[in-house]
């Protein structure tokens, strides 16, 4: 399945990201710091929230896990 994840540096997806990864899901990872996920995730795709329309096309799945933080 391909899923969409944003939020993808938060510490919820910091457990499901592995957990998708290991079922060979195909995942697009968005976050306002795409340094640290190229980082972690080299392998994964990784783009910025300017760029999801543009690369969030033909996704199953939408996961929202972003916050304002406080």
């Amino acid at each position: 399945m391909r899923i969409v994840i944003t939020g993808a540096t938060g510490y919820v997806a910091s457990i499901l990201i592995p957990e998708l990864i290991r079922h060979n899901h195909k995942l697009l990872l968005v976050s306002r710091n795409t340094k640290d996920l190229k980082y972690k995730y080299p392998h994964l795709q990784i783009c910025e929230y300017a760029k999801l329309a543009h690369y969030g096309k033909n996704f199953d799945i939408f996961i929202n896990l972003a916050v304002i933080n406080n």
